[in-house]
């Protein structure tokens, strides 16, 4: 039922449903990683972004090295934007 969160219109269904995912054991947030990095990595907006992130913090190293492109890839737009180009 969370995860279908992840896929609502409003921006703050989607923020919360990662919040509450973060909140889970690990092994629980692992089945959902490939979700929330595929899907909300590149939100629209800019908080569900960030919550995304946060909530892949809470995974192991070795879970994380499987998304580490989606990662640097949002990493690399945010610095960008930052820039101005």
């Amino acid at each position: 039922a969370i995860v279908q969160r992840l896929e609502d219109a409003d921006y703050v269904v989607r923020q919360v449903a990662l919040q509450v995912l973060e909140k889970l054991e690990t092994a629980a947030l692992v089945e959902h990683g490939v979700v929330i990095v595929h899907r909300r990595l590149e939100d629209t907006d800019e908080g569900v972004r960030m919550a995304a992130l946060d909530a892949l913090g809470m995974l192991e190293p070795a879970v994380l090295a499987e998304h580490a492109a989606a990662i640097v890839q949002l990493q690399a737009t945010r610095s960008r934007r930052r820039e101005g180009k």
